[in-house]
């Protein structure tokens, strides 16, 4: 029952059956701690319940797709690590799109229960490849209802080349962001533009829309240049931050 505390006792309104489950609401089903925290929250739905009491369902809840959905037998699953502070505290998911420009299943509910949502993708003749393109062309119906209205948007890009036309992708991922009704975040970073900077420097190629990267064409991934690496990690920190601020 959705919502509904483990072990109590609620009067259900308005089932929905399929293959192995049925699904109702409680109307006023009583909570066993006071009432979620307001606001539209993805992956709020146990927060009226005691915080142990979430860790200790959840975990039941695994081992019960594993068992019912997954047909497997003998399934332990391990204690959840509980967070230290049981509010305030966001998972990340990432989402690669394939090669023929799809995402993976479930991706789109994720994203419209996401605080924040941070666009990537190598800039190739001068703007996104086509695979990210298909995505765009596709978040054509989260947009028909500003499902993604008010969120946070970021986004990042890669190029064989230090200029590589790349604030044209960046560009284009604003535009995406804007007609989604998004509210944009940069790098809030400064520049390394001294005698003494190194290309190994925090945001050394000078972005202030998103970061940056530049690796040579003939390069494997492991070989990503430091700096870039590190100016990666402290935009995804701002992310976190500024969406922090907003959700409150």
């Amino acid at each position: 029952m959705w919502s509904a505390a483990p072990q109590r006792r609620s009067g259900a309104a308005g089932s929905a059956k399929a293959r192995g489950f049925a699904a109702a609401r409680a109307p006023g089903a009583p909570p066993m701690r006071g009432e979620p925290r307001p606001g539209g929250c993805g992956g709020c739905h146990f927060q009226h319940i005691d915080y142990a009491a979430q860790a200790e369902f959840k975990q039941q809840v695994v081992a019960d797709q594993l068992v019912r959905v997954g047909g497997l037998q003998g399934i332990r699953v391990e204690d959840i690590i509980g967070a230290a502070e049981p509010w305030g505290y966001r998972n990340q998911v990432q989402f690669n799109i394939d090669a023929d420009g799809n995402l993976p299943e479930g991706a789109w509910d994720t994203l419209a229960a996401a605080d924040a949502i941070v666009f990537g993708s190598p800039t190739y003749m001068g703007s996104v490849s086509w695979q990210f393109k298909k995505f765009a062309d596709a978040s054509s119906k989260p947009w028909y209802t500003q499902a993604w209205k008010d969120k946070i948007f970021g986004g990042f890009t890669n190029s064989a080349n230090v200029n590589g036309d790349k604030h044209s992708t960046l560009h284009y991922f604003m535009t995406l962001a804007m007609q989604h009704g998004g509210v944009w975040a940069g790098t809030g970073l400064n520049y390394n533009n001294t005698k003494a900077s190194q290309r190994s420097d925090v945001n050394y190629l000078a972005s202030s829309a998103g970061p940056m990267a530049q690796t040579p064409g003939d390069a494997s991934a492991e070989e990503m240049n430091a700096g870039d690496l590190e100016t990666a990690r402290l935009f995804g920190k701002r992310i976190a931050e500024v969406a922090g601020k907003f959700r409150g």
